[in-house]
């Protein structure tokens, strides 16, 4: 509602869509507008993609789970893998029990 009143507004108007299309129209498209197979050859799938996320993290999404998905799965990445490089250290000790004699 807010909207409706501000953009009623002429030169508000017009810098909310200058800087709206500055943002988010690019070589690949204007996004959910443009159909994507008549989009330029010169374009790429994943700037228009970028645009649409931006467009979405900027008026729709709250993206505060989400960072912390990602944080999550980078911690369980590496507590994956430090506990597979103790497997694989483990695993080489009961294979060569005589370094192990030697180092102790």
């Amino acid at each position: 509602m807010a909207q409706k009143y501000i953009l009623s507004c002429v030169p508000c108007r017009k810098s909310f869509a200058r800087n709206f299309a500055r943002k988010y129209v690019s070589s690949a498209g204007i996004p959910l507008v443009e159909k994507v197979k008549e989009r330029p050859e010169a374009s790429s799938l994943e700037e228009r993609v970028q645009i649409l996320e931006t467009l979405l993290q900027d008026y729709y999404l709250d993206d505060y789970y989400l960072k912390k998905i990602k944080r999550v799965r980078v911690q369980h990445k590496r507590i994956f893998e430090k506990y597979n490089m103790e497997k694989q250290n483990d695993e080489l000790d009961e294979e060569n029990p005589l370094a192990n004699s030697n180092n102790e």
